[in-house]
């Protein structure tokens, strides 16, 4: 080996080395970006929870004493402070479930029970467990469900994905609400619309993401923890669907979800994943 030939390739030793330590600060930056991402995630969540959790249980307090305090109350005030409680532990119950699904989503632990049901009594159910908020807000609502709608996957998930858009429905609404279920040859499309304001273009590309953020008017105005969305886009994919929506000024806004109905195989074969490696209940 000639001298030059050497420092040659002492040169691209060097160089290579120099490529090793550049790669894996690299490396070390972006672990240190997404412990940090998740520090901040985890501070968030912790912060929103704490409030939006609490204030349900301490409005449910709060309108028990007003009530036990009073010596005498009439039976008008007493039923509006049973469908105040009702509505809170409503808000508070649909949190959880939120916050649950979310964790084990973000977990990995996807599993589920999967049967052949009817979607569409599912919406039915859910449709009348907030038909009394629909009627103290005062809201027209247009509803269509075709019943005998059988689909192949997880009743409670489905279920919990129902709630979500008839909740937001309801919450984002000024007038008006529709609620459509249709059932198809090869899939299962179901509709939620209602006519408030639209959803901010800066918002809408997060949308579905984890704690998404509407604009501020709107967050000041409506509560919640940005998790909802973000569990219904996982429900619909683990279900092998599409989600789908559009908002404008003066329009409202709709969301639209389609489900196959020939999932079977793919998500029996899914199942078998999950259970190889955990399985729980939610």
């Amino acid at each position: 080996m000639t001298e030059k030939d050497y420092f040659e390739n002492k040169e691209k030793i060097i160089a290579l080395k120099d490529k090793k330590i550049t790669d894996l600060k690299r490396e070390v930056l972006e672990l240190k970006e997404k412990l940090y991402e998740s520090e901040h995630l985890k501070t968030k969540f912790l912060s929103i929870i704490s409030n939006e959790l609490k204030n349900p249980v301490s409005a449910v307090s709060a309108i028990s004493r007003s009530a036990v305090d009073k010596k005498s109350i009439s039976l008008e005030k007493l039923e509006e402070i049973f469908l105040t409680i009702e509505k809170e532990t409503k808000r508070f119950s649909l949190q959880l479930d939120n916050i649950l699904s979310a964790s084990s989503i973000e977990a990995g632990e996807n599993s589920f029970y999967v049967s052949f049901f009817d979607a569409g009594e599912v919406m039915e159910n859910v449709f009348d467990f907030y038909s009394d908020e629909i009627k103290e807000k005062g809201l027209e609502y247009k509803k269509d469900i075709d019943t005998n709608s059988f689909l192949y996957g997880d009743r409670e998930k489905i279920k919990l994905l129902f709630k979500n858009f008839i909740d937001n429905c309801i919450k984002f609404s000024d007038k008006q609400i529709s609620i459509e279920l249709k059932s198809f040859s090869k899939s299962l499309k179901a509709s939620f619309f209602n006519d408030g304001r639209e959803i901010e273009f800066s918002s809408q590309k997060r949308l579905f993401e984890r704690f998404n953020p509407l604009s501020s008017e709107l967050s000041r105005n409506y509560s919640g923890i940005g998790l909802g969305l973000c569990v219904c886009a996982s429900i619909v994919e683990m279900h092998k669907g599409e989600i789908s929506f559009c908002s404008g000024e003066n329009n409202g806004t709709l969301f639209e979800i389609e489900l196959p109905l020939d999932n079977k195989d793919d998500i029996s074969k899914q199942r078998e994943k999950d259970f190889d490696e955990s399985f729980i209940i939610l």
